[in-house]
């Protein structure tokens, strides 16, 4: 069991291999509806942060689980995290570089990816 308040972090490389190789993996976009729906990593769902709790209550805790947001500087994945781990859940990575560096990197999205905060440098 990974060491309490030490966050796994999965680099955009390492998710997107790991996409490729697990179709069990759960990835969780914790941004609010909007911004999932102008664009997210395909295959990711959308919970936001405010509704986590609730909607993975009757989760199984062995079940592999990314959460991410919009970029490195938003705190929402960071919070998402130590939220499902202290839950319980133990097979958990945050991808801190968000949609931002997901995009940036030319990766698979669904959505239209408008907003302008996607393209900045």
């Amino acid at each position: 069991m990974p060491e309490t308040n030490k966050i796994a972090i999965i680099t955009a490389e390492e998710l997107k291999r790991a996409i490729e190789t697990n179709p069990e993996l759960i990835i969780i976009n914790v941004l609010a509806e909007t911004f999932y729906n102008d664009c997210h990593i395909k295959g990711s769902i959308n919970i936001p942060f405010e509704k986590l709790l609730e909607k993975t209550s009757g989760w199984d805790k062995e079940k592999d689980v990314v959460v991410y947001c919009a970029t490195a500087a938003c705190p929402k994945s960071q919070k998402a995290y130590a939220l499902l781990q202290d839950l319980g859940f133990f097979n958990l990575h945050e991808y801190p570089g968000g949609i931002h560096e997901w995009v940036q990197r030319g990766f698979e999205t669904t959505g239209p990816c408008k907003l302008d905060y996607l393209y900045q440098k």
